[in-house]
């Protein structure tokens, strides 16, 4: 089969996933070197004869010998244009697991660090960190007996954490109140959670919803349903949709959750659009507004974004533009209005931006993210279902009055991913994406 068939094969097959940027757990290590044992030279060249012809910018690509290079990452990294940083290889294993069965290997937690401090931004339930009662707001003070600081000047904090294999342990020492806690984490294969809180707020304008949103793999899509339901059975009809933490997934998962949220005169308009490359114009393709029972039942929405909020979540906002009002309140999302159609070849799945995406009306060029409406900084000491949490008070603040109110002085932010011109390793996939370690 070719190359040009294997990828027609795949746009068929693949779901149309629009991941983000990002890494992965190095599940596949080096190659052995051009001409010698092994399917590093292959590898390279199979991949450099797709780019030449999928690549969204296979024109501004440099020509080069692909059997100079000992592994396909190697090449990628070298081929790649300056404003890519979103494509990636991830082995066919963990990318299969994560985005088919929404499991994962490893402790089930995310962090973020300013300067020397190491907080836990959220904890997947069903992982050996939430049954370890790890949560958000614990400030992270030593990991194996190591300070942050001494780990940041050393090999690194997700060296320290490992690789991503079942069975690795870590001690933790957490900062939590006035309590100071020893944790040790294992590595485990779990259930990764797509809707991480739900949940009705009292406010004095009315109930309000709730809904924290982490991936858009494929069981994600029944786990949405199911809560939205549920909210709007309680009488709820605003809602807060909290994509902080949302690096992206499957477009035809953020297609249908676009469906529950449109107008109920929304079907068969056009939420989302895939252009691909001059070569491969008759491969492009829009996804449309379904029937749904939930359509026309949330009055006003908000969205919760940060800077991780990437790729499939990002046109899940902009699919809604044209249709309804909605506002968002965070920080600006990471950018990302391109795609991948990823063929699988030698147990390695190519993450290759393949296509631009755009909503009905045509938004497609938000290389910068989609800024908010109200900005909000972020404190990871407050649980995200916390009225008081900085983004959720926004929220809740202009659904109550129209107001914004202003950022908290020396409150913590995000920091944000690399931009155009500051190339991502291939080696990073979908653990970067998720922030899942």
């Amino acid at each position: 089969m070719t190359t040009t068939s294997r990828v027609a094969a795949a746009l068929l097959l693949s779901g149309w996933l629009a991941g983000c940027g990002g890494g992965s757990s190095g599940a596949d290590g080096d190659a052995p070197p051009n001409g010698s044992a092994g399917t590093a030279d292959t590898d390279a060249a199979y991949l450099y004869q797709y780019m030449k012809d999928w690549y969204l910018w296979y024109q501004q690509m440099p020509t080069v010998d692909p059997g100079v290079y000992p592994t396909d990452r190697a090449l990628l990294d070298a081929v790649r244009v300056p404003q890519d940083w979103y494509s990636y290889i991830e082995s066919a294993q963990v990318y299969h697991a994560f985005y088919d069965e929404a499991r994962a290997v490893g402790y089930g937690f995310g962090y973020s660090v300013a300067g020397d401090a190491m907080w836990i931004r959220y904890v997947q339930p069903a992982s050996n960190a939430g049954s370890s009662g790890l949560q958000r707001g614990d400030q992270v003070l030593a990991i194996n007996g190591q300070t942050i600081a001494a780990l940041q000047a050393g090999g690194g904090i997700d060296a320290a954490l490992g690789p991503a294999q079942e069975g690795l342990t870590a001690a933790l020492t957490v900062q939590r109140g006035a309590a100071t806690i020893d944790l040790r984490l294992t590595k485990t294969s779990y259930a990764v959670r797509s809707v991480l809180d739900q949940r009705v707020i009292e406010t004095p304008s009315g109930r309000v919803g709730y809904l924290n949103f982490m991936s858009f793999t494929s069981p994600a899509q029944t786990e949405w349903q199911a809560a939205l339901r549920g909210l709007l059975d309680q009488g709820v009809s605003d809602l807060i949709v909290d994509l902080r933490e949302n690096g992206g997934g499957r477009l035809a998962v953020a297609s249908a959750l676009a469906s529950s949220l449109a107008p109920d005169d929304s079907a068969g308009q056009i939420a989302i659009q895939l252009r691909f490359n001059d070569r491969h114009g008759g491969s492009n393709q829009s996804f449309r507004f379904a029937s749904d029972p939930s359509a026309g039942r949330v009055r006003r929405l908000v969205w919760i974004t940060s800077p991780r909020t990437c790729s499939a979540s990002e046109s899940l906002m902009a699919a809604l533009r044209p249709l309804r009002s909605a506002w968002s309140v965070g920080e600006a999302t990471c950018g990302k209005p391109v795609g991948f159609t990823p063929p699988e070849h030698n147990g390695k799945v190519y993450n290759i931006v393949s296509f631009q995406l755009a909503n009905g009306a045509g938004l497609t060029d938000y290389f910068s993210g989609l800024s908010p409406d109200c900005a909000a900084s972020e404190d990871w000491s407050k649980p995200t279902g916390d009225p008081t949490e900085p983004k959720l008070a926004a929220a809740l603040r202009w659904l109550q009055d129209g107001g914004c109110p202003a950022p908290a002085t020396g409150a913590l932010y995000a920091p944000r991913r690399a931009k155009a011109g500051q190339t991502v390793p291939s080696g990073y996939g979908i653990e970067r994406l998720t922030g899942l370690r």
